[in-house]
């Protein structure tokens, strides 16, 4: 079932993140331009785009913004930091799912 009219964030797209952005293209359920991924590194971001061309954000509440689906998808450590930046940034009917391991849904 293609996802055509969602806008889908991955939030701290690594490996992990980009294992999913690649599993939504090929199957082509979502288009290049509804997906965008957030990275502090820049080559990072380049990387991103040269390889699936979809958009990327060097700002996790820039990549939120407008979405209706985000993925939290960073190191353990950081789900604090990065709840903080989404604070406002996600919209009460967007669908919030994590992949970060040890994280708690609270």
């Amino acid at each position: 079932m293609p996802l055509t009219d969602e806008r889908i964030a991955f939030i701290g797209c690594g490996t992990m993140g980009e294992a999913m952005v690649k599993g939504l293209l090929l199957d082509r359920l979502v288009r290049t331009d509804r997906i965008v991924a957030s990275h502090p590194r820049a080559e990072r971001r380049r990387e991103l785009e040269e390889r699936y061309g979809i958009q990327t954000a060097g700002d996790n509440t820039d990549a939120a913004r407008g979405a209706t689906a985000v993925v939290i998808c960073v190191k353990p450590q950081f789900p604090s930091e990065v709840l903080a930046d989404l604070e406002g940034a996600v919209d009460s009917e967007s669908l919030v799912m994590t992949i970060v391991a040890g994280a708690r849904a609270e």
